[in-house]
């Protein structure tokens, strides 16, 4: 009984209230000097290595700051910098999966079509506070899509988790939809969290509910979203490859799978 009224707390007064501030602080009309002094609190929190921050007029801009990376030759690579705290993992059984100890029935995303994916694969990534925000393309593909499915702003983490057992398919999400010549259809569902203000797509402007068609091809490590803070990542494929390998920590470029 607990659940309902935490959840009603969560859902509707505390998630909007602590979205709302902290999008404030990294945004808000403080002047330079504020948010220069934002930024180095927030640095100190999260053990954030970077010692130039003039350049940045607030904190916003420093959370979705540029970081240089390496693309591998592999032809799947990480779309993201963080951990995977599920996967690789074949997707085995038409009901769903497990994620974070939770099993999640496909079915509650709107957005897949289970009936491709029936021998594919899943990662899931989590984006801490500290890591780079800016979510890429795991892989090339024609026909980019996207769209967005209206919902809550719950922690990602295990209060979350007990408020909604449904997490992932409940939280405000922003999907994209490809189609690669080697791995079929690809989807990469960005699930936003308690405290995340947005998530921008760079493509373009994207509807609720329904597919929206961005371009014709999109190039592996594009850039595509940004999570104005948060969150966590669900990257899918249609054809699995083989050798994939179990890495927990990432940057955005690092091989999914092993070379022949």
């Amino acid at each position: 009984m607990l659940r309902i009224p935490c959840r009603f707390f969560f859902v509707y007064l505390w998630s909007p209230l602590h979205t709302r501030a902290v999008w404030l602080i990294a945004n808000g009309p403080w002047g330079k000097t504020i948010h220069q002094r934002f930024i180095a609190i927030f640095k100190s929190m999260y053990g954030i290595d970077w010692p130039e921050t003039s350049s940045f007029k607030t904190l916003g801009e420093f959370f979705l700051r540029t970081v240089r990376f390496q693309i591998a030759s592999e032809n799947l690579v990480s779309p993201i910098e963080g951990k995977c705290v599920d996967g690789p993992a074949l997707i085995f059984r038409s009901d769903g999966t497990e994620v974070k100890k939770l099993h999640y029935e496909w079915k509650n995303f709107k957005e897949l079509d289970l009936s491709r994916f029936q021998n594919g694969m899943f990662w899931n990534f989590y984006l801490a506070p500290k890591n780079y925000h800016w979510v890429h393309a795991a892989c090339e593909g024609r026909n980019l899509e996207a769209r967005r499915h209206r919902g809550n702003f719950l922690p990602v983490n295990a209060l979350g988790r007990w408020l909604s057992p449904l997490l992932f398919s409940e939280n405000e999400r922003l999907t994209f939809k490809w189609e690669s010549e080697t791995y079929g259809q690809v989807l990469m569902i960005c699930v936003g969290a308690m405290a995340v203000s947005g998530l921008y797509s760079e493509k373009g402007e994207v509807s609720y509910d329904h597919w929206t068609k961005l371009s014709d091809s999109v190039q592996k490590a594009e850039r595509l979203l940004a999570f104005k803070l948060g969150s966590s990542v669900l990257l899918l494929i249609e054809r699995a490859p083989s050798g994939v390998d179990k890495k927990t920590m990432l940057r955005v470029g690092d091989a999914l799978y092993r070379s022949a």
